[in-house]
């Protein structure tokens, strides 16, 4: 139920659900009040035109993303003892390997980057993510099949239970725990680190980011021209992400 509400509560306040909720207010209101109609439906054009924009979506990115790439000096120097690996989602039902399900796009790229992490530092790896049924098989065990099958690299520990980061970070902690390791690195999107870093160092552990998929400005993306002002559907999902773990952040903050 926590999970339901919580779904629907995101569907309205972040795009695109927020600009339809607009949109059936404005409809409401031409009914009553034509001009606060009107102002609405300004507010909401502008609105979605502004967050369907590159410039705006990398804009808003680039204050998350507040950890540099990893380079190879603060790899070799950095005395963390094994590599976590955040899920990030799954692709239902691929026909094209057999009708089973597989790593979805931001999964698969911390897991490239994790096993990059792994030939350079030779250090294990904890895949960690839940979220199974009687259908699915947890996150965790598909990240280490996908890792052994696409990167002839065997995880060392499985987290098979988190249905969040926080949960993420409780988990492996208890595991990683046991072989008294508590220094990380810690993979995730470099959009989804600032929350990461601070939810797994409350739980105890000494990370050393190493943040993969940068949309921000900061790390030279940006490309200044004339579609970076027209509207793009990729633009408005990274806008979304940026917005959502805007709120991560504070949610975070206020309940940990």
């Amino acid at each position: 139920m926590e999970f339901s509400i919580g779904q629907i509560i995101k569907s309205i306040i972040f795009p695109p659900g927020i600009f339809i909720f607009l949109i059936i207010i404005s409809l409401w209101l031409l009914n009553h009040n034509i001009q606060a109609a009107k102002r609405v439906m300004k507010f909401t054009a502008l609105g979605l035109y502004l967050l369907s924009l590159p410039i705006v979506s990398e804009l808003l990115m680039t204050p998350l993303e507040s950890y540099p790439a990893l380079d190879l000096a603060t790899l070799e120097k950095s005395p963390a003892e094994a590599i976590v690996i955040l899920s990030a989602g799954r692709l239902k039902y691929a026909s094209e390997y057999g009708g089973g399900d597989v790593a979805g796009d931001n999964t698969l790229a911390r897991l490239r980057y994790g096993a990059k992490l792994h030939q350079l530092s030779h250090l294990p790896i904890l895949v960690t993510g839940g979220l199974s049924d009687e259908k699915n098989i947890p996150l965790g065990q598909l990240m280490a099949k996908e890792l052994l099958d696409g990167f002839g690299i065997q995880a060392r520990w499985q987290e098979n239970e988190s249905k969040n980061t926080a949960e993420n970070a409780k988990l492996s902690h208890e595991i990683l725990l046991k072989e008294n390791i508590t220094h990380i690195f810690l993979v995730t999107d470099a959009g989804h680190m600032s929350r990461s870093v601070y939810i797994f160092e409350k739980q105890g552990f000494i990370v050393t980011p190493a943040p993969t998929r940068f949309k921000g400005v900061n790390e030279g993306t940006f490309d200044f021209e004339l579609a970076s002002f027209l509207p793009r559907t990729n633009a408005l999902k990274d806008s979304y992400y940026a917005m959502h773990e805007f709120v991560g952040l504070i949610w975070y903050r206020v309940r940990y």
